[in-house]
Parts: structure tokens; sequence; C-alpha cells
């Protein structure tokens, strides 16, 4: 009749997986300076999984990895031992890197906090941007890099789509009567030859966010000086 465990085990193939994965044997390491290993050296993997806080302290030291010296350096992968602030996990990663083991690289930490930290740590579709995402100031996943494109070039007057919405069609305005009896006057001032009126339009270059802010209440101010001038020649105050 088979044992519990082999029952267990034929249940679950997992189990038989994990069981001879922490089964595999370990290469002792030596000490560079005196050709010993140390006597707690994990001979398999369960035995890494279960070595204590004072053992890992211990195998530091033994491999010059807690005292900086000129060994420490000799070693295949020599690491960062600090004396205060690691926790027994951080010690565990930290000895398993040491000795080659997969899976015991510096966990990254998070960017941000509180409600950034979250946006930051969802999935979002800016990973698979190609530079020419659609912009919305009402989309949470708006990418970064390409709002910051797309203020720079509505500032620099590049951007046709939005330049279309913000441009007043001139053929539909209606005249101003005292624009005509000065047309006769200022024609001459008017006519210009075209390689006069031709310019070239200044390359778009990163803005910081206080020359944005400064460029819209510039703009903001002139659009309301403009419209008061109107208000006074068509006689709406």
């Amino acid at each position: 009749m088979p044992s519990l465990a082999s029952r267990r085990i034929a249940r679950r193939p997992a189990l038989e997986a994990k069981l001879a994965h922490m089964a595999q044997e370990l290469q002792a390491l030596v000490n560079n300076q005196t050709g010993i290993a140390h006597r707690d050296f994990p001979l398999t993997i369960v035995q890494f999984w279960l070595l204590t806080d004072e053992q890992l302290e211990s195998l530091a030291s033994f491999y010059h990895q807690r005292t900086p010296t000129p060994w420490k350096y000799c070693y295949p992968c020599p690491v960062e031992w600090p004396r205060i602030g690691l926790t027994l996990e951080d010690k565990r990663r930290k000895f398993g890197r040491f000795i080659g083991l997969r899976g015991c690289d510096t966990p990254r930490r998070p960017t941000g906090s509180g409600h950034l930290g979250r946006r930051q740590s969802s999935p979002s579709p800016v990973k698979s941007c190609r530079g020419d995402c659609r912009m919305s100031w009402d989309d949470e996943t708006i990418c970064m890099p390409c709002s910051m494109r797309k203020i720079n070039r509505i500032v620099a007057g590049d951007d046709i789509s939005s330049s279309d919405n913000m441009c007043i069609d001139v053929d539909e305005m209606k005249r101003d009567p005292d624009m005509d009896t000065n047309t006769d006057s200022n024609m001459d001032d008017c006519e210009m030859s075209s390689s006069e009126r031709s310019y070239t339009r200044p390359e778009s270059k990163d803005l910081t966010v206080d020359e944005i802010i400064e460029h819209a209440q510039r703009t903001r101010l002139q659009a309301s000086a403009s419209e008061e001038i109107m208000r006074r020649k068509t006689g709406h105050y």
C-alpha cells in the first residue's frame, strides 16, 4: 500500500517538482584566504532557506563580505553587507546572490507614494507607446512624454489639429466700417514683398512648467485685451 506522502505527490505533481527542487545540492564555497568552507554553508536549497540570522552573519564575516577587506573582491560576486539595517530576508537574498542563486537580485523599490504610487504600480498602456498616442486631458493613462511634446507643438504653433480650432477665419468676420476708411492710407504699409512676409518658424524646444504657465497667462491677457477692443468698437460694453 503506498504511503501517505506518495499518494499526496501523485495527486499534486507540482509538489513533487517542488520537493525535487528543494533537494538540489549546492557546491560549498571556500574561503579565498584559507581554502576552507564554512561549517554552516548550505549544501541543499532547503538548507539555504533554513539559515538563521546568526548563521548568515557568520557566513558573511567568514567570506569577507561584512568587513571590507581586499579579499572581499576576490570572490565571483561580492555584495554590500552593512552592519545595521538588514532584515533576515535581506541577508538571505544577499547571501543567495553571493553564492550564485537565481532570483536573489535586489528588488525594485516603488518610486511614488500614495495615489501616484498606486497609479505607477498599476498596468498602463503607456509601455507600448509608439510616440503618437492620442492626447486627452481627461484620460488618466496619458503618456507624459507624448503630452509634453504635444504641449511644445501647441505653444510653438506647429500642431495643425490644435491651430485649426484656435485660429479665427478672417473671411467669416464682420468688417469694421472704421477699417474701410483707413484701408487706402495703410495700403502702402501693408504692401510687402513675399520674401518679407515669409519667415522661418523657430524650432520647438523643451519648455519648463513655469515657461508653459507664463505663456498661457500671456496668451490669455492678449485675448482679453483683444476682446475688450472689439467690444468698444461694436458698442457693446
